[in-house]
């Protein structure tokens, strides 16, 4: 039998092989190759689009441009990725501060999941944020848009043998 966890990190900064090998998947089991593999697939298009907006809009064709929601529903969907939904993991540049984070995520008039410590902040610069369900793309795109967030992603589900 097999349960769902959510996964407690942020894999696009940190990489999935390092969470699998740090141990942070909560019952300190280990995804198996297909989903390991999913893992690397979802972040590298998840950090292609951070890094690609430009290049995107810089383009000579003349079909229609998805959006950064279109894209990411479109790759969750294609892939079924499975979610938390009402939660997002945000990453934050090494020069942002947890005031000004927390400052960041009060000003959308978002809350944060739980409640993290400085010292947790300062040696991961992610935190869990809480956003309305259903509207977990738009937070999603709309926080990458902020100059002080490295990363915004959905906080994933995996199947955890036991």
């Amino acid at each position: 039998m097999k349960s769902k966890h959510v996964l407690i990190g942020v894999f696009v900064v940190l990489g999935a092989a390092a969470l699998v090998s740090a141990g942070i998947l909560i019952g300190k089991t280990r995804p198996s190759a297909a989903e390991r593999e999913g893992i690397s697939q979802f972040a590298t298009s998840s950090s292609a689009q951070m890094s690609g907006s430009a290049a995107n809009s810089s383009s000579n064709s003349s079909a229609p441009q998805e959006t950064c929601v279109q894209k990411e529903k479109r790759i969750t969907k294609e892939k079924n990725i499975e979610y938390q939904p009402g939660t997002l993991l945000v990453s934050f540049k090494t020069t942002v501060t947890f005031s000004q984070a927390k400052l960041l995520i009060d000003s959308k008039g978002l809350k944060l999941h739980n409640s993290p410590s400085l010292e947790d902040f300062e040696n991961s610069r992610w935190l869990t944020v809480n956003v309305p369900q259903g509207e977990e793309f738009d937070w999603m795109c709309t926080l990458r848009a902020s100059s002080e967030v490295k990363s915004a992603t959905l906080n994933l589900l995996f199947d955890l043998a036991q």
